[in-house]
């Protein structure tokens, strides 16, 4: 089968936005009243027969309507997605819910000045395996800073600096889930928030993101866990110094591409700015 011509590319386009907006199955009179496509809908009706037979759509029911499968997610965001930004008044209330989830976590906040400059100091510029393997080196001659929080640091290195456990882990808005149609099935939806509650799997799959540079957008059954294959997952790292982590968020495969990648790409940038302050 070819690739996609343009009217099949703008025909599957404007499915997958009326599918993502309207959550039910998309028939061919619904896009020829919802886009000027400049094509009959009969016409239309035959271009989605084609995305069909190249698997880019599925019909899941007798309904004469489509949705789009993670193929045709995929292709949408590789090749017709287009680049979204956030309005200013979202981003400012952005910034205030991570400047205060931030500042529960300042390491400034923990330590006292002397002790967080002397970490600073000596383990400036080096990477995480490198301080585990030779903390106690550099820090055992250290004549400031407190003598029984140095000493915690040098004994527990390789805890205190692994960033792949669950409490590392922060999650928000789960609850969101419960009131997509994807997930009305009560299976479905244990599965997915198992995951959540067991914390390491998710974990332990957003850690394997960190050196994955820019937006990074797994769709379906690109996610390994079984109970993430009604999910995509977009994920963004930030990186200030040693410190090294990602902001991501997942829903289902039906979520609005440009406005999820531009959100988690604001947020990461903003994540790295407030920890270089």
């Amino acid at each position: 089968m070819n690739e996609p011509s343009e009217r099949d590319k703008a025909v599957l386009e404007s499915l997958i936005h009326s599918y993502i907006t309207l959550a039910v199955p998309v028939g061919s009179r619904t896009l020829s009243k919802r886009y000027h496509l400049g094509i009959s809908s009969a016409t239309i009706r035959n271009v989605v027969m084609d995305l069909e037979e190249m698997g880019y759509v599925s019909q899941p029911h007798t309904s004469a309507g489509r949705i789009p499968t993670d193929k045709g997610y995929r292709f949408y965001v590789d090749t017709l997605m287009s680049q979204q930004t956030l309005s200013q008044e979202e981003q400012a209330e952005i910034d205030q819910k991570v400047e205060a989830a931030m500042k529960e976590h300042r390491t400034e906040d923990i330590l006292e000045p002397e002790t967080a400059r002397v970490l600073n100091e000596r383990l400036s510029g080096l990477t995480i395996e490198e301080i585990q393997h030779s903390m106690k080196e550099r820090i055992q001659s250290a004549s400031k800073g407190d003598p029984k929080l140095l000493r915690i640091f040098m004994d527990e290195a390789d805890e205190v600096f692994q960033f792949q456990h669950s409490e590392d882990l922060h999650v928000g808005g789960t609850s969101h889930m419960f009131f997509q149609p994807e997930f009305q099935d009560r299976e479905t939806l244990a599965e997915f928030m198992s995951l959540f509650e067991e914390r390491d799997p998710v974990a332990v799959l957003l850690s394997e993101r960190i050196h994955r540079p820019g937006i990074y957008v797994t769709i379906g059954a690109e996610n390994d866990p079984d109970a993430m294959h009604a999910c995509s997952l977009v994920t963004a790292p930030y990186r200030v110094g040693n410190v090294a982590g990602v902001v991501g968020i997942v829903g289902p495969t039906r979520m609005p591409y440009p406005k999820i990648a531009a959100l988690v790409d604001y947020m990461a940038k903003l994540v790295g700015d407030v920890l270089q302050d």
